[in-house]
């Protein structure tokens, strides 16, 4: 298998060490954390489908803005709070 070496800052990777699962090698946390984000984008496009329907189009640019905004606020809280998918 190949590998990459990578460089982060100590605070970087202090944070990730503490959301890393006991006995998960960090390539397993990494694609952990990409498949969470990879779902959670996907969750929004249908969130807003099933909220907004086929008159999505017709939903004013800032309030899909001031979804979007929720969304990420959503996002930052989960990521704080320890990924705990």
């Amino acid at each position: 298998m190949a590998s990459k070496t990578i460089c982060i800052k100590n605070d970087v990777y202090d944070r990730l060490v503490s959301l890393k699962r006991e006995g998960e090698s960090f390539s397993e946390f990494l694609l952990r954390l990409v498949e969470i984000m990879e779902t959670r984008e996907n969750n929004h496009e249908t969130i807003l489908k099933e909220v907004f329907g086929s008159g999505k189009e017709d939903i004013p640019d800032s309030l899909l803005s001031s979804f979007h905004d929720i969304r990420e606020d959503i996002d930052r809280e989960f990521m704080h709070a320890g990924l705990d998918q």
